[in-house]
């Protein structure tokens, strides 16, 4: 194999941060995922349970397929679900006047409270994460996943017809490197 150029260099050094990046902010997410679950258990509430109650909370009188199609989960796991939080007095279904087809799904009074409670313990558990912190570094942490949140946003929503001349140089840098590292594997 040959010499790695200063441009490789730069290119791997900066592989590795985002590695080191994008390692660090699973981990959180994990350890945020980890909260939530331990609050999930403590109250009863399924898993799924907490994206389909967002949808039905967003939209009160979403159906089903409404609910599947917004969370991206199978219709039947919707519907399972939706069985679940129903037994448990936290989704009520309405039948539609308009067309007795259609169940229409609305949250009830039951699952708000639930909800409220559930939020304020995650709120808490956060709290007391984030208390380890200096006010200063705290502040810095904030502001600085305002500004990665605020450039995902703007790299997302860029026009699809006017890629980054930045994005396709690494698309070929990592399809280089990619076939590159291929071949020497196959080589030894």
């Amino acid at each position: 194999m040959g010499e790695i150029s200063p441009e490789e260099v730069r290119f791997v050094s900066q592989d590795v941060n985002a590695e080191a990046f994008a390692g660090l902010l699973k981990s959180v997410n994990r350890g945020m995922f980890g909260i939530a679950h331990t609050v999930l258990q403590q109250y009863g509430f399924p898993h799924s349970g907490m994206a389909i109650v967002g949808q039905i909370l967003k939209a009160p009188g979403s159906t089903v397929s409404e609910v599947a199609r917004r969370t991206g989960f199978a219709k039947s796991h919707v519907s399972k679900t939706v069985d679940t939080l129903s037994d448990q007095g936290f989704i009520e279904k309405r039948q539609d006047p308009s067309d007795q087809r259609l169940v229409r799904l609305f949250a009830t009074d039951n699952l708000k409270e639930r909800f409220s409670a559930m939020r304020d313990v995650m709120d808490l558990c956060m709290s007391e994460v984030l208390s380890v912190f200096p006010k200063e570094k705290l502040d810095s942490l904030v502001d600085g996943l305002k500004m990665l949140n605020a450039a995902l946003q703007e790299f997302q929503h860029r026009p699809d017809d006017a890629p980054s001349d930045a994005v396709d140089d690494i698309d070929d840098d990592l399809s280089d490197r990619f076939c590159k590292r291929m071949i020497s594997d196959h080589a030894t």
